[in-house]
């Protein structure tokens, strides 16, 4: 008979609510989202975050993208600003909130969070630098606007990247550069068609 092994199972104690860990039901939130079942997800969602007394990160960030999946960009930005609030050093969350501010046509603050990002983020950051020339885009600086792009391109060389770039040298009637950065688009190897918001 093996010493290690418990027989009296009479002592055993099913652990307090409050000692679960604040992730325990995070893989079926995530499993309802992906697999369609939004009224499920929405439930669990609403559960966890009144179980962990609001402190479950990624139930609010999936009730976040749910929003904004709906639509309801004033909704998720409160989600994503509530994961900011929780850990502020994420840049992905501050890319959530800019994501948000940009659907909502704040475009100046959606490119001060999309800066904030980029000086968190440990990496080059495609998307970051795809928005930030959208921002930019939008609020006239052309030319910063093809940096960025620029940038995109070179961090993630996917179309959405290519596609800013070709658009913002059409708009500077830079016809041959543009057709150059097409033709790259083009010879590059495949795998880059993400689209921005995968």
């Amino acid at each position: 008979k093996l010493k290690y092994l418990i027989t009296d199972t009479s002592e055993r104690k099913c652990p307090d609510e409050e000692f679960y860990s604040l992730d325990k039901f995070n893989w079926l939130i995530h499993l309802q989202h992906v697999t369609g079942g939004i009224q499920a997800c929405k439930s669990l969602i609403i559960k966890e975050i009144e179980r962990s007394k609001g402190k479950n990160e990624f139930a609010l960030y999936k009730q976040g993208e749910i929003y904004r999946e709906e639509e309801k960009f004033q909704e998720a930005l409160e989600s994503f600003q509530t994961c900011l609030r929780l850990n502020p050093e994420n840049p992905e969350y501050l890319k959530e909130v800019a994501k948000c501010l940009f659907e909502m046509k704040r475009y100046k603050l959606a490119m001060e969070a999309y800066l904030e990002a980029e000086r968190l983020s440990t990496n080059a950051d495609c998307q970051i630098y795809y928005y930030l020339g959208q921002c930019l885009l939008k609020l006239g600086d052309i030319n910063k606007a093809q940096e960025y792009a620029q940038k995109a391109v070179e961090a993630g060389s996917h179309e959405f990247c290519f596609e800013l770039l070709i658009k913002i040298l059409m708009l500077q009637k830079e016809v041959k550069a543009a057709v150059a950065v097409s033709n790259a688009a083009v010879e590059r190897p495949s795998g880059g068609g993400l689209r921005c918001d995968e």
